[in-house]
């Protein structure tokens, strides 16, 4: 049998390990359940690629057609803007 080794910040395995114990199992079970799941699929659990809430909000605007059309020189220009105000775009 095969030792996995992994550095996770202290916050993290701090508040994992307490979600994981409060289950009943133990970080070697949660982390030998993920590593069947991935043997048995073949790939990663989909469910780990979420996306935000502001991604899915954007992807509905665009499936009911409510974008507005823009060029490349209009996203200079708000750039651009962005940086005279000195913020990120």
């Amino acid at each position: 049998m095969a030792k996995i080794q992994a550095r996770v910040p202290d916050e993290i395995q701090d508040v994992a390990s307490a979600v994981i114990k409060s289950t009943g199992l133990t970080v070697s079970d949660v982390v030998r359940m993920f590593m069947t799941r991935i043997a048995t699929d073949r790939t990663l659990p989909l469910d780990l690629f979420q996306p935000s809430p502001e991604t899915v909000r954007a992807i509905e605007e665009a499936q009911a057609g409510k974008l507005t059309p823009t060029t490349i020189e209009g996203i200079m220009a708000d750039i651009e803007e962005a940086r005279r105000e000195g913020r990120k775009r």
